[in-house]
């Protein structure tokens, strides 16, 4: 070991697993590893931190004082939602603020089944909430609020969830939340309360997840983080030593705000570990340019094992627009990190009858070497495994283990550790290259020497310091810089004002403790206050650095963190070994997909679970960005099916000529449907009063369809004409073959058919009906009903026109419902292939089109104007370092410059801006449908989802010819979008629309 001199400053990286406690010491100035250990967690956190802290300064020949700052990364939090631990987890009191709104998709409905049983105390959707534009849905009720208070006490519950409708937006100083938060806080003051706009942004369900989740969390977080504080309190640091605990994404965070917000710090471990796995194996940028396949950073600890993927740029893989962690669907910005429950610590199980060798979900954690076979105890373990099989012998005693596993158990038990594994690898693929996996971990033991998997060429193992990448990525962590405002933007003055909010997120970054030269904008969200025309928009934009380690934070909450005396540290009770609740957690077998064969009785589609899925994912590709997300109306929809519902499909041929068929979906801006879901019973109430202006009754109505099959709009038939609602079958069919921003842009209404456009009637969810008799042209209904929509909170359910069967077969788009199950099976298919660069190729089997471009998203402009979102996007090629394959199709297509896409809630028209002095090209435009795909997932994104920083495919495919003739151009063509193009053709290159295959056809005839 080189000598120590006075000038040399470091700082210390803890990892504190459930099973391990790692500790890195690195030099502040050169980034050299001194020291690096790992030994056992403890019962007590704090005296495994406090104890791997000492060993290491004294291993790296340093007095504790001349650490410059700690950082502590820990995977506790995840490990207590992995495995739905009740010992660690809270069963929570959810309040939903906004009824009636969500009651469709009812609390905890897309928790997976064993978490929910733990973490569903009670749940109660409460008056209030905020429309879009920040008036209330409805007052606060403090007598519900304390009648719920009650029932919160009666079940002993000690956590509070609260959840209000666009409560991120709740920023004027008189938040709903913090209101009914005071009340519960009066009523039961014993009891932790977290507010969702303290944890999540925009996206109900999500937010909705993630405070749930942190609530469950707080008791143990707040133990967890005491002790760490307690640990350096005793180490004898200086009082200035700064303690900060890693974040979700990478970056730093106060004690304090670790034990208030656990929920941001769940995943901190395994996200270091990808960039300490890069160090430790030798990677530089260099050498990471060179390598053609991805890069795999597979940690095995005690409990979990995380998986992530190396870029060629030396950071994580981004996440896509949505991760999942622990099941429940998140729209945090982190790396993308997946968790399956295997670890060296789980224990291993052979059932008698059949033989079947199972490892995990469970574990003994910490309590290894006291439980574990080869260290005396009696629960086999995944170590045992490894020490069994002469692999680890020098770590317990391969007697006492070998009394266990015999050589066929062994070998399963091996067996079973390789499948796993294999698993999570192949589902964190993305190109059928073979990629290098790096094992990492202290549990990395556990894989047998001669492993190997299928899609990897090779497999590192970095050596001695492999236990510690989490620590040693800890060590590097980025602190970040947030700008949260609502600013006013004059016209033209966007770019401007952009600017200087990115330099403030930069300033605040620096201030915070990054290095100037290396801070980057990693975020960039805006979120127009719709239907308000005063250009008010909520902009976020985080910017993120490495650690300038030359100088102390300045942040007060870090340093009042760090200075806290330690408190007395509540130890927890053992963790509860669980059965099946986790079983959910673990990759699903795989699933036969050209064997699957929908149900088809008598002529009608009856849909199941995966049917739904995939239209969804079909959908969501046709809605060219918008017709809101198709998320929550196929969990509305799934819900239906669970409850014992029907949902039925039937060709527009099979259902009797002179039948009247209702047409209708949800009108306002897709960010509104990602937040305010619907109620339910304001699709009855539409089309009570579109019926009773139309003069028809209920028995001539035949069946039900969608106006649009792109986006939410394309599911809600599903939804309103399942048995849950009007009983009637769904037609296979639409009358736009996309999605479209305006209710005239429908091919009846196109076509001038008497009456396609009115009557029509718009309902919301708290009892307010507006009916339309008549109109003076096909044009004149569409204001009308946005300005109703307007006062009904931006969303409300509107039906219109009711035609007979026999209109709509001549002016429908055929077989459109079939078209996204098709597609969205397609999707499936090269997802289970580890094939996602694959996916335009897919669609294009299906219907003609080309991929236009594949680009990294660098400025998204958005503005609200007469009711509608209107904005720009810019993407850029992809340099070397952003490449992670593709396939060798997009790789051919070397893509340069850069693209623009103008959007009015849909996408409206691709240009490639190739050169500074060339004019722009058209690549596609309206009605030819533009989509941006997620290239990371292969999913569609909406208008209102794509972030600075995605990385998009985009692709166009040509809509149903009946757009490209006058009549249809002068209704759903440029024109009608106030754009000025000669190319207002299809775009060269797109092909002839094909009439997708019927699904009743292709299976109704089947034995």
């Amino acid at each position: 070991m080189s000598p120590i001199s006075d000038e040399e400053v470091f700082v210390a990286g803890v990892d504190a697993g459930s099973t391990n406690t790692d500790c890195a010491i690195i030099e502040r100035h050169s980034g050299r590893i001194v020291a690096a250990l790992k030994s056992a967690t403890t019962a007590d956190p704090q005296e495994g931190i406090l104890a791997v802290l000492r060993a290491t300064c004294a291993k790296a020949r340093i007095e504790p004082a001349r650490l410059a700052s700690i950082v502590i990364g820990t995977t506790h939090f995840l490990n207590a939602a992995l495995s739905a631990d009740s010992s660690r987890l809270q069963p929570v009191a959810l309040l939903r603020l906004g009824a009636p709104y969500t009651s469709e998709c009812p609390p905890f409905c897309d928790f997976p089944p064993g978490l929910r049983k733990v973490l569903e105390g009670s749940a109660r959707i409460c008056k209030g909430g905020l429309q879009i534009s920040g008036k209330p849905i409805g007052e606060i009720d403090e007598d519900e609020i304390r009648a719920e208070c009650r029932n919160i006490k009666e079940k002993g519950l000690k956590v509070v969830a609260i959840c209000g409708i666009y409560s991120p937006l709740d920023v004027d100083g008189s938040s709903q939340e913090e209101r009914v938060a005071a009340i519960v806080r009066k009523e039961l003051p014993d009891v932790g309360i977290v507010c969702s706009r303290d944890v999540g942004q925009v996206g109900f369900l999500e937010r909705e997840a993630a405070t749930v989740l942190n609530a469950s969390l707080l008791r143990f977080a707040r133990i967890t983080v005491a002790s760490f504080v307690s640990a350096i309190r005793k180490l004898g640091v200086t009082a200035s030593t700064p303690l900060f605990l890693t974040r979700n994404d990478g970056t730093l965070c106060s004690a304090d705000e670790a034990a208030r917000l656990p929920v941001r710090s769940f995943n901190a471990g395994s996200v270091a570990s990808v960039c300490g796995a890069g160090i430790l194996a030798g990677f530089d940028r260099q050498t990471l340019a060179q390598e053609k396949g991805q890069i795999i950073v597979v940690d095995i600890g005690g409990t979990s094992t995380d998986v992530g993927v190396l870029l060629k740029s030396g950071f994580p893989r981004p996440a896509a627009a949505f991760v999942e962690v622990a099941g429940l669907r998140m729209n945090f910005s982190m790396p993308d990190v997946q968790s399956i429950a295997l670890g060296g610590g789980s224990i291993v199980r052979v059932n008698e009858e059949s033989g079947n060798v199972t490892v995990g979900a469970d574990s003994v954690g910490y309590r290894l070497v006291k439980d574990g076979l080869a260290f005396g105890g009696q629960v086999p373990t995944a170590t045992d495994v490894a020490i069994a099989s002469g692999a680890a012998a020098s770590l317990g005693d391969a007697t006492l283990a070998r009394v266990f596993f015999g050589n066929k158990v062994l070998r399963k038990a091996q067996d079973a550790i390789k499948h796993k594994l294999q698993g999570i690898i192949s589902k964190m693929k993305t190109t059928p290259d073979p990629a290098t996996v790096i094992l990492v971990g202290g549990g990395s033991i556990i894989v047998p020497q001669d492993a190997t998997f299928e899609g990897v060429a090779k497999v590192i193992r970095p050596g001695e310091m492999a236990g510690c990448a989490n620590a040693l990525g800890a060590a590097c962590a980025r602190v970040a810089g947030v700008v949260d405002t609502i600013v006013t933007v004059a016209p033209g003055q966007w770019p401007v004002v952009l600017e200087k909010l990115k330099c403030d997120a930069v300033s605040k970054a620096v201030q915070s403790g990054a290095k100037a030269d290396s801070v980057i904008i990693a975020e960039v969200d805006n979120f127009p206050i719709q239907y308000v025309n005063t250009g008010a928009t909520r902009v976020i934009i985080k910017a993120v650095g490495e650690v300038d380690l030359t100088r102390a934070p300045t942040s007060e909450a870090d340093a009042e963190g760090a200075s806290k005396d330690a408190q007395p540290v509540e130890v927890l009770p053992p963790p509860v070994t669980l059965t099946s609740a986790t079983k959910v957690l673990d990759p699903l077998p795989p699933l036969d997909i050209d064997a699957y064969v929908p149900r088809i009785v008598d002529d009608e589609w009856h849909l199941s679970e995966l049917d739904l899925l995939w239209i969804a994912d079909g959908s969501g590709v046709l809605g060219v960005g918008g017709g809101g997300s198709t998320y929550y109306p196929m969990i509305m929809a799934r819900e239906i099916l669970r409850k014992g519902g029907r949902i039925r499909i039937k060709r527009v041929a099979d259902v009797e000529r002179d039948k009247i068929v209702l047409r209708g979906g949800f009108m306002g801006s897709p960010s509104v449907s990602n937040e305010r879901l619907q109620a339910g019973h304001e699709i009855e109430a539409a089309v009570a009063a579109l019926c009773k202006q139309a003069n028809i009754s209920m028995h001539q109505v035949g069946a039900v369809m969608s106006e649009e099959i792109g986006g939410g709009n394309g599911l809600q038939p599903l939804i309103f004409g399942s048995s849950a609602h009007l009983d009637l079958p769904v037609l296979d069919a639409d009358l736009q073959g996309r999605a479209y921003p305006n209710l005239f842009q429908a091919t009846p209404i196109a076509y001038s058919v008497p009456g396609a456009h009115a009557p029509a009637a718009i309902a919301d969810a708290v009892g307010n009906i507006v009916a339309i008799p008549s109109t003076e042209g096909k044009f004149d209904v569409e204001p009308l009903l946005r300005a109703a929509c307007s006062v009904l909170g931006s969303m409300a359910f509107y039906s219109i026109g009711p035609q007979p069967v026999s209109v709509i077969e001549k002016y429908a788009v055929h077989n459109t419902v079939s078209q996204c199950w098709w597609i969205g099976r397609a999707l499936a298919q090269c997802r289970q292939r580890n094939d996602v660069a694959s996916i335009p190729r897919a669609i294009f089997s299906l219907q003609s089109g080309r991929v236009l471009f594949i680009g990294k998203v660098i400025d998204v402009a958005r503005e609200v104007r007469s009711a509608f979102t209107w904005g720009r996007l810019r993407l850029v090629a992809l340099s070397e370092a952003e490449r992670e394959g593709g396939g060798d199709d997009l790789e051919r297509d070397n893509f340069e410059g850069e693209v623009e896409l103008e959007f009015q809630n849909e996408w409206l028209v691709a240009r490639s801006l190739s050169g500074p002095h060339d004019s722009p090209k058209v690549l596609a435009i309206v009605p030819d449908l533009i989509t941006c795909l997620d290239t990371q997932s292969g999913t569609a994104l909406g208008t209102h989802e794509v972030r600075y920083g995605h990385i998009l495919t985009v692709i166009a495919l040509p809509g149903d010819p009946k757009w490209y003739t006058p009549e249809g151009l002068d209704c759903g063509g440029p024109v009608r979008f106030d754009i000025v193009e000669n190319e207002w053709l299809k775009a060269e290159g797109l092909g002839e629309y094909k009439v997708p295959k019927s699904v009743i056809e292709t299976y109704g005839h089947r034995k």
